[in-house]
Formats: C-alpha cells, structure tokens, sequence
C-alpha cells in the first residue's frame, strides 16, 4: 500500500499508513522505504541548504505542502501525543467508516503483530444518550485490526464482513492459528490471518462478548444477557456450541456474564459478573467458580474480581479491587483434591478510582512478565519476581484504554479514541 507523508509545523517527515492527504507523492523517495518512523528535525536556518538538494520534483512538492500546511496537519493521521520528542506515541489509523466512529478495543498479539477488535459501540452509546443498542441501528463493516509490534505502524485490517450490525469485540489468537472474534449484536467467528478465510459461528447465538482458552482445544466465550441472564458457553474451534451454564440470580438480581477462565490444573472454570434488577437497573457484581460441568462451586463479591486469566499449567492472574485499593492475585497451580490456594497477592495501586476506572485486560508475555490495562491508560508491569510498576499514558478524551502487548522494551497498548494505538519505552514505568 501506498504510505504517504505528513508534514507538521517542525517539519517533521512522517510516513503514516492510509493517512488522506490532498496532495499525493509517488515518486517521493522516503514511500519506497519500510521505514516505521522518520523524524528529521529541520531548523529553519537550515531550510536552504536541504532545499538545495532536492530534485525538482521534491521542489514542487515541497511548496504545495507548503501552502496547503493547514490542510495537511488536519487531514494528518498523528503519531505522537504531543512531538516527535514526547515520550509517548499514539499512532492512529484512518477511520475505517464514514457513518460510525470505530475504535480499538480488546486485544490479542502473535508473532509481533497486534491483533484487536473494532467496534463503534461507546461513540453510538453517547450519541443515542446511553442506548446500548444504538450501534445495531447503523450497519457497517465487520473488520479485526491489525498492527506491526515491531515498525510500529498499522497493517491492512481483516476483513470479516461489509454489512453487519455489530463491529468486532474481543480476538483471542487460538493454538491453531486461527482468530476467533465476537461481535455481541451479530454472530461470533473466526479468521485465518494468512488466507482471510472467515468462519461465522450461527449456533452459537449471539450477545458473546469475551473469549478465553477452554478445555483444549475449546475455547470459552460470555453471554452477556441482563434478561433473563448470561452464562458461560463452552465452543468447539468450530463454532459448535459445546456446553451453555446459565449463571445462576443473586437473589432478585440477574447476573451478565463479562470475562471468563478455565483452570486447567483443577479443571474449574472462573467468571466475573455484572448484577442488575428486574428493572434492569445495574446493582454490583460477583464471580462465580464452577466445576467441570458448569456447577456452582463458590460465589463471591469481595474482593470485586475485574479480570482474570489462568495459564496452561493451571497458574491464576486475578485482578482485583478492595475498596480503594488495586491488587493482583497470583494463584499457583494445585491440584482438584487439594484446597483452594489463597496465592500472594501485589498492590497495584493504594488510590484507585473504582467509580472511573477499571481492571480492563491482563495478558502475560512470554518471559512472564505480566500487564494489566486499566481505562485511565495506567498499565501495571509486573515482573516474574514480583515487582511491580506502572506505566502511565496520556488521559484521552472519551477515550478507553483496553489492551497491551509487550515486545522487547516497548508497551503498546490499544486506544478506544478512534482507530489508535499508543507506544512506550518499558523504560518510563515507575
């Protein structure tokens, strides 16, 4: 694809994918480079002698940015927060729709590519004056995004559909290769990253809104549903539906399903809940773990649990909120006969603002290392050792952050504030 130029008011050259710019140079040298980021600071003193060695037809390109300079920084897709100097980039891909506002949500990476979801869902909401189904009004496409950990710059998105009711929710990268994605409004699927090849999941129903590992080679999926309530859905790599367990009431109020784990160590499976009345009003939350057939082990709502993930030897990553406190759980690996381990927990933060942020995502790299993304774009590192930091991104407006990849000493992290992502040294986090 094409890459194109955006000159800001340093002079600042940057190729940027898809950017829409008025004025389009092919034969500009810089667009046959794969080149993430190029950032030559021109001093205006110095402007003559670079002037000087450019061919005539870089000349003549150079003043027709020049007079449309306004145009240009507009129409730009921005890579930084602030300059080429700040310490924090957010990179930002054209919009993928002229009738809603899509943005980046949950995320999933492999092979130094970052895969997420797409949806228009929190820019429909605020529209419609907080109607949760406003986004399934206004069909568009269904698309996965995709971005190149490694130049830093956004790839062609996949695309699943071109007349659908729901964007892309949360990916989960399956042992098999294969994309598996929910839409909430429409039906699940998969897509193979290689070919394209899209597989929807029509049995599996709809109202799905968070993945995770299941039994090998399952997967497990949330059916978010306030009326008459949600459950846990267990998923062949097929779409089949394998299991549904109902999420039991808590007293009068209904439960909604929101993310979801299987321990493979003790065989269970562990979800976290929204709690509404009849009147659908929202009432608290609790989780619930459940055995290998979907029976109702335990149920607790202190500590709030607001994500969770367990890894293939059966080791568990709880994120959870005591008051005003932020804490991660880790559970070690034990066995279905043993107790119930009660694991060491990390203080993430003693000044959490529950009632405007959240625990939104936690992925564990290769080395270990853990990350959990909380709304505000405050992400916690936590090494294998223990030791915990944060990693503070700059506050967006209207915007979420949901989901970050480590690879080697820079964090990405998927930004809800259009089609973004924003990047960072390891380095900064405290």
């Amino acid at each position: 694809m094409l890459k194109k130029l955006c000159f800001t008011g340093s002079f600042a050259l940057k190729p940027t994918q898809s950017a829409p710019l008025s004025v389009c140079l092919k034969k500009w040298p810089l667009l046959k480079k794969e080149v993430p980021r190029i950032h030559k600071q021109t001093k205006l003193n110095s402007f003559k002698k670079m002037k000087q060695k450019l061919s005539p037809h870089q000349k003549v390109a150079v003043v027709l940015l020049g007079f449309s300079l306004s145009a240009l920084v507009a129409a730009c897709t921005p890579l930084d927060s602030s300059n080429s100097q700040s310490p924090v980039r957010i990179w930002k891909a054209v919009a993928p729709s002229a009738d809603e506002a899509f943005c980046a949500w949950f995320g999933d990476a492999r092979n130094e590519i970052l895969y997420f979801g797409l949806a228009p869902f929190w820019s429909a909401l605020r529209r419609a004056g907080g109607d949760s189904a406003a986004d399934a009004r206004i069909r568009g496409p269904l698309l996965l995004g995709r971005f190149d950990l490694v130049h830093e710059r956004f790839l062609e998105p996949l695309t699943m559909g071109s007349d659908e009711a729901s964007g892309t929710w949360d990916v989960l990268v399956h042992p098999n290769g294969r994309l598996y994605f929910t839409t909430y409004f429409g039906h699940a699927g998969s897509v193979d990253p290689e070919s394209g090849r899209v597989e929807r999941f029509p049995t599996a129903g709809k109202d799905l809104v968070e993945l995770a590992p299941g039994p090998p080679p399952n997967l497990l999926a949330t059916r978010y549903r306030t009326h008459p309530g949600g459950a846990l859905v267990l998923l062949s790599p097929k779409g089949e539906l394998r299991a549904e367990y109902a999420l039991a009431p808590a007293g009068t109020l209904r439960a909604a399903a929101k993310s979801a784990a299987y321990d493979p160590a003790r065989r269970e499976y562990w979800v976290n809940t929204d709690l509404f009345s009849a009147a659908g009003t929202a009432a608290g939350h609790d989780a619930r773990i459940l055995d290998a057939r979907g029976h109702e082990l335990v149920r607790y709502a202190d500590p709030e649990l607001q994500f969770l993930r367990f890894d293939a030897r059966g080791r568990g990553y709880l994120v959870e909120r005591s008051g005003a406190e932020l804490w991660l759980r880790l559970l070690p690996a034990s066995r279905p006969d043993a107790p119930r381990p009660q694991g060491t927990r990390i203080l993430l933060d003693a000044n959490f603002l529950g009632a405007a942020d959240f625990a939104q995502d936690l992925h564990v790299a290769a080395d270990g290392t853990v990350l959990v993304t909380r709304w505000s774009g405050n992400i916690h590192v936590i090494t294998p050792d223990g030791r915990a930091r944060r990693l503070s991104f700059p506050s967006v407006a209207d915007g979420l952050y949901y989901s970050a990849a480590l690879h080697g000493d820079r964090v990405c992290v998927t930004l809800c504030a259009e089609v973004a992502v924003a990047c960072s040294d390891l380095v900064r986090a405290n």
